[in-house]
Order: structure tokens, then C-alpha cells, then sequence
């Protein structure tokens, strides 16, 4: 079995290994996009030139998506990389390491209901789970902000310098679209108050970003 200190060590050796991973991969796949941005247009003349206009659409969507290879490419190697820091059933052999906070609360395995942690006061799995929605629904509140506050920017852009925006009209509308989507759904799930404002804003943004698109159409 292992103790409370053991499994917090071993998470934090893991968090070291995944978090600066997947900001490289992030940052390396920005650079990506950021390059195909600026061949963007003489690679879509010379793909239309020799395959035509729909084929050569096709072609440049494809070569944009590629960019999600090198993100998910480092997501792999940061995965095998922190197995070693793994924490595993002694029973079952689970992999029980992408939720060490709920294996120290329960003190078992949720496969096999094996008792793994020691010197731990147990709680129910019933009671943990309560307990992270809570937790949850307070992290939701803020970051249902994050859209209207995106489009916000983008709308402030498009009125400083519309002629920027003509090639990516449709992103004016994503944020408010998402955040009113997103924002809209929590708070008919759980009829949480604290969802409205943010549902107002997304929804203030998408009919702001929506009038921009249709203006500079």
C-alpha cells in the first residue's frame, strides 16, 4: 500500500513530465499553424492550379489539420515518458494515475475495490463525486467568461482594422456562438444562477460578432 505523501510525490513527478510537455507540443503546433498562414495563399493558388478549386480547398484544410500531428505526437511521448511515475494497483494492475486526488479520498481501487492507501480515513465514492461537482460548477463559472471576453477582442479588432477580418469573418461569430452554447447548456442542466451573466455576455458578443460578419460580407 502507499501513503498519502507517496502518491502526492509520484503525481507531482508525473505533472512535471505531462504540463511542460503539452505546452511545447502547444506552442510547437502554433508555430505550425503560424507557417502554413503565411503559405497559405500561394499554396492554395498552386493547389487550385493543378486540382482545381474544390480539390484544392480540400488540400489546404488537410495540410492545416496536420498541424494537430505535432501537439498529439508530443502528447505520446509525454504519456510513455511518466509511466514510470505511474501508480498501478498491487491487485489488479489498474492504472489508477490520471485521478491520484480521488484514489486518496476513497483509499481503494475503483476496479477492484482493493484498499491501496494507508493511514487514510476512507470516504464514498458517492461522497467524492458530490464533492467534485461542486468543485467543478465554481471552475465552470469562470471560465464560461473566457468566450465572451475572447469575443469581445475579436469585435474590438474588426472595428480597428476591418480589412484583417475579411478572410475570417466566421471566427467573429465561434466565441459567442460557444460561450452561448456552453454557458446556455449548464444553466439549463442545473438551473445555477451563477451561469446567467456569462450566458448573457456570450450571447451580447454572438449577436455583435454575427452583425460584423454580415456587415463586412
Amino acid at each position: 500500500m502507499w501513503t498519502e505523501a507517496e502518491l502526492k510525490r509520484l503525481a507531482r513527478r508525473r505533472a512535471w513530465v505531462l504540463f511542460p510537455s503539452v505546452i511545447v507540443s502547444s506552442a510547437v503546433m502554433l508555430v505550425v499553424i503560424a507557417w502554413i498562414g503565411s503559405i497559405r495563399v500561394p499554396f492554395l493558388a498552386a493547389a487550385k492550379s493543378r486540382m482545381g478549386d474544390t480539390a484544392g480547398e480540400i488540400a489546404l484544410l488537410l495540410l492545416m489539420s496536420s498541424s494537430i500531428l505535432f501537439f498529439l505526437a508530443g502528447l505520446v511521448w509525454a504519456d510513455y515518458r511518466s509511466r514510470r511515475f505511474a501508480v498501478r494497483c498491487p491487485r489488479c494492475d489498474a492504472d489508477l494515475s490520471n485521478s491520484v486526488t480521488k484514489l486518496i479520498a476513497t483509499t481503494r481501487c475503483w476496479h477492484c475495490q482493493t484498499k491501496v492507501v494507508e493511514d487514510r480515513r476512507p470516504h464514498s465514492l458517492d461522497v467524492y463525486r458530490r464533492g467534485l461537482r461542486i468543485s467543478q460548477r465554481r471552475w465552470l463559472v469562470y471560465w464560461f467568461w473566457i468566450w465572451p471576453v475572447l469575443g469581445a477582442a475579436e469585435s474590438l479588432y474588426a472595428f480597428l482594422d476591418p480589412r484583417a477580418t475579411v478572410d475570417f469573418q466566421p471566427i467573429l461569430i465561434l466565441p459567442g456562438l460557444i460561450g452561448t452554447s456552453a454557458a446556455g447548456w449548464a444553466f439549463v442542466r442545473t438551473r445555477d444562477h451563477r451561469y446567467l451573466h456569462a450566458l448573457i455576455a456570450s450571447a451580447l458578443m454572438l449577436g455583435l460578432g454575427a452583425t460584423l460578419f454580415f456587415w463586412y460580407s
